[in-house]
């Protein structure tokens, strides 16, 4: 490289050999925080960036159902419209449970069993409300029944105790900038190990 040129260069390609320190410690500090591994996390520009590549690593086809909720964030939600209309998949949305407290789990499972999604993909707190889903129990029927899972903390993460291997999730998306009380908008997908079994990961720290 000329001398001066690395000037040039954008600012990431420029500081980043020389931050490799600080760049392990994020890995290792946001892994001991959702309580996962440090290789199983990617870095992402931002929240949507990141949820559309976990949602990119999925080979969907057509007639695929997407099960979520009727409370996931909206730009979740815009993305599986245009994964409708790009791609044909189906979009199932879980009743709420009566007494308000969030998805109706039950129902959840019973329609896990009867359409055997390619996708369960639930916000565990929406923006807009201070609703809190039972991401835990949704888990444990997508593990019984070795289905996908993909996770919404952005709103959670960093105020609330997250923990990937209690809530069973294969990919979880959170955000910095809210209360990791960082000062730019960097998201982080985090993959668990048993995705690879769904041809999920090709994306792994290229999110």
């Amino acid at each position: 490289m000329a001398p001066g040129q690395g000037d040039r260069l954008p600012g990431g390609v420029r500081v980043t050999p020389a931050r490799t320190a600080e760049v392990a410690d994020f890995y290792a500090a946001l892994a001991e925080l959702l309580g996962t591994r440090p290789g199983n996390l990617a870095f992402a520009a931002s929240a949507t960036h990141a949820y559309t590549k976990a949602l990119s690593a999925i080979d969907f086809r057509p007639g695929d159902v997407i099960l979520t909720t009727r409370n996931d964030f909206i730009s979740n939600q815009i993305a599986f419209l245009a994964l409708r209309k790009r791609h044909g998949v189906r979009i199932v949305h879980a009743p709420d449970h009566p007494d308000g407290s969030g998805v109706d789990v039950d129902a959840m499972a019973a329609l896990m069993r009867a359409h055997r999604p390619r996708l369960v993909a639930v916000t565990h707190v929406p923006t807009n409300s201070g609703l809190v889903q039972p991401v835990a129990e949704i888990g444990r029927h997508c593990r019984e029944l070795d289905l996908p899972y993909l996770v919404d903390a952005c709103q959670s993460v960093g105020q609330y105790p997250v923990d990937v291997e209690e809530i069973g999730c294969d990919l979880l998306t959170a955000t910095c900038r809210k209360f990791g009380r960082s000062s730019e908008a960097h998201s982080a997908p985090q993959l668990a190990p048993r995705a690879s079994k769904f041809r999920l990961g090709e994306h792994r720290r290229h999110l």
